[in-house]
C-alpha cells in the first residue's frame, strides 16, 4: 500500500505537485517499522536531486533527502 504525504507547499511554481510517497517494504534499504519514503529512495540511487527554493519554507524532510544525496 502507498500514500502521499503533503508538505506545507503542495505544488511549485511550475504548477507540479510536491508530496512525499510512502511505501509499505520488508527490504532494509530505507526501511523503517515497515515504511519506507519512495523520494528518499530515489534521491539515494541517483535517480531524483533535491531541489529547493530560497523564498519557500524549509522541507520537512529536507536535511533527510540532503544526505541520502551524498
Amino acid at each position: 500500500m502507498s500514500f502521499l504525504e503533503y508538505d506545507y507547499y503542495q505544488d511549485d511554481k511550475f504548477g507540479r505537485i510536491l508530496a512525499y510517497v510512502w511505501e509499505n517494504c520488508t527490504s532494509q534499504l530505507g526501511c523503517n517499522n515497515g515504511q519506507r519514503m519512495v523520494n528518499w529512495l530515489l534521491v539515494k540511487k541517483g535517480i531524483a536531486k533535491v531541489v529547493t527554493y530560497q523564498d519557500r519554507r524549509s522541507l520537512k524532510y529536507k536535511d533527510l533527502l540532503l544526505q541520502a544525496e551524498q
